[in-house]
């Protein structure tokens, strides 16, 4: 039982390094994750009587 968690707590790590290494590389190697900007408008309206 030891093993199987030692084992899922690896993949864990290298699954989280692989995902850090591709975003800081992933631009190197033409893809980006960062989030597109978009601007948000919400209208709202003010009760001041």
């Amino acid at each position: 039982m030891m093993r199987l968690i030692k084992i899922i707590i690896y993949l864990i790590i290298l699954i989280g390094t692989i995902f850090i290494g591709l975003a800081y590389l992933g631009p190197t190697f033409g893809f980006d994750l960062s989030a597109d900007p978009t601007l948000v408008e919400i209208p709202f309206k003010l009760d001041i009587d």
